[in-house]
């Protein structure tokens, strides 16, 4: 059971491609950070994007960086 004061964010990505070296190369693309489920789904679709689940809300993705390998 989840602790009800458990924040929970919906991150949507879509998929990118790039060529490097005339190799195609994909990546995920965060396009938003939602709290919302259904709005997470709305974006999702109409981006043909794809929904990320986490139990903290992500706020800056740098900062965690940082935190992590300083």
């Amino acid at each position: 059971m989840s602790d009800p004061f458990e924040s929970i964010t919906y991150l949507v990505k879509v998929q990118q491609a790039i060529l490097i070296n005339d190799q195609e190369c994909c990546y995920d693309e965060i396009i938003a950070q939602c709290t919302d489920l259904d709005r997470a789904v709305d974006l999702a679709n109409s981006n043909n994007g794809k929904i990320e689940k986490h139990t903290q809300a992500i706020n800056n993705l740098y900062d965690d960086f940082l935190e992590n390998y300083s």
